[in-house]
């Protein structure tokens, strides 16, 4: 197999638009901007996807692998311009609204459609949560509602469509926003507390009336919060591996969290996934190593400033 070498793009010149530049300090600490970490001459995820389905469809995929292909290109991932994958995928005719300037804050609809929030940043998730308070934030209560800053999103919805089940990353916090203003280190370390129990995921049971009525959260059974804290036990065969040792399990059994979570998926049988990115602004590395290098870590302090709590 031929390895074509990792193109590094000048993404600085592209990054535009909406994105404010807190935003790109916290999502990715303005990677965009620094020079590429990895420069190896490694092949790219999607070099090697491409290589091992082109090899399956050779082999025989099958009809299950031919109708994904198609699918893929009927919703626009096959290159179509964007007028005709949106013909192609859409079963709700509408009139397409025109471009909304920066300037308006505002969710903007097509004409006879109308949009209705169905969760909120501290809406309770479990039970015993209490009402969300801004002036009065817990780390404990966080962790019983509903996470900050939505990214991924799906709704499950059973064979009845009209309850299911609403899973939702919550990619990054922004304590400027979060908090009031504060210089107090006890308030500070709380603060840090807050956001990692505002991280992660939410998975809130969710009903409605009938299909076309809008979902409303319930505190439900199968409701339940990932934080940045949250134990996770390993079971299958990487399970107590020396590579997935720590010093928080030695054992390899366990790990903590999930933080960063943008982009996910659906699969067939009705799990989520979901993908962590840009891990490597939460933590410092003082000693650097190539490994680290690659990974991004340096020892300049992180933005959320966590590791002042948390060695």
């Amino acid at each position: 197999m031929t390895v074509t070498p990792l193109q590094l793009l000048p993404m600085a010149d592209h990054a535009r638009g909406k994105r404010s530049p807190v935003t790109c300090r916290l999502k990715c600490g303005d990677a965009c901007v620094g020079p590429e970490c990895n420069t190896s001459a490694n092949p790219t995820f999607r070099s090697i996807a491409d290589t091992v389905l082109s090899r399956r469809v050779a082999l025989g995929l099958g009809v299950a692998g031919a109708v994904t292909i198609a699918l893929s290109d009927s919703f626009g991932l096959g290159g179509l311009p964007a007028a005709s994958a949106a013909r192609a995928s859409t079963t709700m005719p509408f009139t397409p609204i025109a471009p909304v300037p920066a300037s308006v804050d505002a969710v903007t609809v097509p004409e006879g459609f109308r949009w209705v929030p169905v969760i909120r940043w501290g809406d309770p998730v479990l039970p015993g949560a209490p009402v969300f308070d801004a002036e009065r934030q817990t780390a404990e209560s966080q962790a019983l509602q509903f996470g900050y800053n939505n990214d991924y999103l799906e709704v499950l919805v059973d064979g009845s469509g009209t309850t299911g089940v609403l899973v939702a990353n919550h990619e990054y916090s922004n304590e400027q926003i979060m908090f009031p203003p504060t210089t107090d280190p006890a308030r500070l370390s709380e603060q840090a507390r807050i956001m990692k129990a505002a991280q992660g995921m939410s998975v809130v049971e969710v009903v409605r009336d009938g299909v076309g009525s809008p979902w409303r959260p319930t505190v439900g059974a199968r409701s339940r919060r990932v934080t940045v804290e949250t134990e996770h036990r390993f079971t299958g065969p990487a399970a107590g591996s020396p590579l997935l040792q720590t010093a928080d399990d030695p054992s390899g059994l366990v790990v903590r969290g999930t933080l960063g979570n943008c982009a996910g998926g659906t699969t067939p049988w009705g799990t989520v996934l979901s993908g962590e990115e840009n891990f490597n602004t939460y933590f410092t590395a003082p000693v650097s190593t190539p490994d680290r290098a690659r990974y991004g870590l340096g020892a300049a302090p992180t933005s959320t400033r966590w590791e002042l709590d948390d060695p």
